[in-house]
């Protein structure tokens, strides 16, 4: 195991406080993993945090390489698209009618997986020049 980058830290920090966040209350009297149009995307955001952890802690931790191309965009990349996804979802319902404090932490959640996630991106292989004609 090599020595944790800040923005693996961010991004494992980050992840988990969403996935907690899920379990408080978002709103009313339910919580942000629950069957009504708030708690939808509350699993949403669950799914999103439990991946981005489960994704840093195997990569870390379990010596496995995790590759992904997806269209162009490498694992770095989804996971700084899973993160604005997930800030715009927690930012945006911190604003609705009896939205609780639960919203809130996911937010900062969020927000540690959007730094942590920009941090990485920065981590990319070397390429090799573009060779003259």
């Amino acid at each position: 195991m090599d020595k944790l980058r800040p923005g693996a830290i961010a991004l494992i920090a980050g992840g988990a406080v969403l996935f907690i966040s899920t379990w408080l209350k978002w709103g009313g009297d339910s919580a942000g993993a629950s069957l009504d149009a708030r708690g939808l995307q509350g699993l949403f955001c669950l799914l999103i945090g439990a991946g981005i952890v489960l994704a840093v802690v195997v990569e870390n931790f379990g010596n496995q390489s995790i590759s992904v191309n997806i269209a162009g965009f490498d694992k770095n990349d989804l996971m700084l698209t899973l993160g604005i996804t997930a800030f715009l979802i927690t930012f945006g319902l911190q604003f609705a009618e009896g939205s609780k404090a639960g919203v809130f932490i996911g937010w900062i959640g969020a927000a540690a997986i959007v730094v942590g996630a920009y941090m990485e991106r920065g981590k990319r292989p070397d390429s090799t020049p573009p060779t003259p004609f």
